[in-house]
C-alpha cells in the first residue's frame, strides 16, 4: 500500500492489527470502483437482473427487442452501465401533469 498522509502504515496499531491495512486496501479499491464513469462499468446479466429487479427472461426480452445494447463475451452476456442508463432514459414517460400542460 502506498503511503497516505492521513495515517502511518508503520504505526503500532497497524503492526498489531494487520487486517486493518487489508481492510483499508479493500475499501480504497471499492471507492475507486464507485468513482468510475458509467461507460467503464460492466454488468453481467445477473447484475442487471438484480439492479432492475427483473427476471432472466425479462432481460432476454430486452435484448431480443433491442431495448438494451449488449455484448457476448465468451458465451456471457455483458452490458455497459451507460447503455443501461441510456435505455432507461429513452423509455422515460413524462409525469401526467406535464402531459396535460402541453
Amino acid at each position: 500500500m502506498k503511503s497516505n498522509p492521513y495515517f502511518n502504515e508503520n504505526s503500532d496499531l497497524f503492526r498489531r492489527r494487520p487486517e486493518l491495512l487489508e481492510f483499508i486496501s479493500v475499501l480504497r479499491y471499492e471507492v475507486q470502483q464507485a468513482q468510475r464513469p458509467a461507460s467503464e462499468i460492466i454488468l453481467d446479466d445477473p447484475d442487471l437482473q438484480k439492479m432492475l429487479k427483473v427476471s432472466k427472461r425479462t432481460t432476454a426480452n430486452y435484448r431480443a427487442q433491442g431495448h438494451i445494447a449488449y455484448s457476448h463475451i465468451g458465451g456471457k452476456v455483458v452490458y455497459f452501465l451507460s447503455d443501461v442508463l441510456d435505455a432507461i432514459k429513452s423509455n422515460r414517460i413524462a409525469p401526467i401533469q406535464s402531459r396535460f400542460n402541453n
